[in-house]
């Protein structure tokens, strides 16, 4: 019987973490290791989690100073003993059949990961809304030569993006020692993850079911607010991605242009949105960061096709959102700056 381990990293999560907890200890499949990482929270989330291991011996908890949310995975990873992984997220939960069925899709362990959808909710004064399903075309990736082949268009489709929509093989996690870089925390850790991951694996099974409910909650969210680090970390992303690309012959430059198109938006609506409190001369050099390494990215080495490609991907983003980036993809410093100014001024 195929035995799976589930890690749940819990941080200040008292509202809604039962709902998490409940909908692990009453799933259809019983044969379950149950991981919780108290990261240090400062509420009663410790206290629930202790409780609910009383209640069921599946429940392992671990309680640690608090380190941020790859810390806290990479610490569970060290008490894993399941044939196979899956990671929640403690204000999410997952539906009653979720890992009877992820389990059945592996059939008899024959593949490396598993793939499905999620519910996405948004929660906002405390009301929940159901907003829509998010699923994923039925695919099967026999091979890691047909992964690197469509490497791109897997990812275009969140593939690799987050690491709570998968069942993984465990041993290919803990065999070559695959942890959460906590540098990535504020961003982008689980597609770091995922991609050193990616090193490893062979066989995927894409399916359409969708067990994962995914709570976003709008108030809260920082996704849109200006984090210097976020600059670093994004950019990040992206190097190591075209690194993996260049070390598997896969480099898709249509989409690394497009990519860093993506990196430069999120800069320029961040650093320009009305919660930034950064002066004038810190928003001009934030922005002006995003021209680095000009032997990768933008500029010369891109065509025309691949720019006029990539701003027809972004059609959904305002006016001044897209003038700014046809400048960017041009390499029109000066002229950025002035339109920088402009929207900097337009703001005030």
């Amino acid at each position: 019987m195929i035995k799976v381990s589930v890690i749940v990293p819990v941080y200040n999560v008292e509202r809604y973490l039962k709902r998490c907890l409940d909908s692990l200890v009453h799933q259809t499949y019983d044969y379950l290791e149950l991981i919780l990482v108290d990261d240090g929270s400062t509420d009663s989330s410790g206290a629930i989690c202790d409780i609910y291991k009383k209640q069921d011996e599946r429940i392992k908890v671990i309680h640690k100073e608090n380190g941020g949310v790859s810390s806290a995975r990479n610490e569970a990873l060290k008490e894993v003993t399941g044939d196979y992984l899956m990671f929640l997220d403690s204000d999410d939960a997952l539906d009653l059949n979720a890992i009877e069925r992820c389990v059945e899709n592996t059939e008899n362990a024959a593949w490396d990961l598993v793939l499905f959808g999620f519910h996405l909710y948004t929660e906002i004064d405390g009301e929940t809304a159901f907003q829509n399903d998010v699923v994923y075309p039925e695919e099967i990736i026999a091979t890691k030569a047909q992964m690197l082949s469509r490497f791109s268009e897997y990812y275009r489709k969140g593939y690799f993006n987050f690491i709570t929509d998968k069942i993984i093989r465990s041993s290919l996690v803990l065999d070559h020692t695959i942890e959460f870089k906590r540098e990535f925390d504020i961003g982008g850790e689980d597609g770091m993850f995922i991609l050193d991951l990616a090193d490893h694996i062979s066989h995927i099974k894409v399916t359409s079911d969708v067990f994962y409910q995914y709570y976003r909650r709008t108030k809260e969210s920082v996704t849109q607010l200006f984090k210097a680090a976020k600059f670093d970390r994004y950019y990040d992303r992206i190097i190591r991605l075209y690194t993996f690309m260049q070390d598997n012959n896969c480099v898709d430059t249509d989409y690394l242009t497009e990519l860093y198109g993506m990196y430069f938006l999120w800069a320029y609506e961040s650093t320009f949105h009305p919660s930034c409190t950064l002066k004038l001369n810190d928003r001009f050099r934030y922005m002006m960061k995003t021209f680095r390494k000009k032997e990768i990215f933008p500029g010369q080495h891109q065509t025309q096709r691949q720019k006029a490609s990539a701003l027809s991907s972004f059609a959904d983003y305002s006016k001044s959102s897209l003038i700014a980036l046809k400048l960017f993809y041009q390499n029109r410093v000066l002229l950025l700056c002035l339109w920088n100014l402009f929207t900097y001024i337009k703001m005030r």
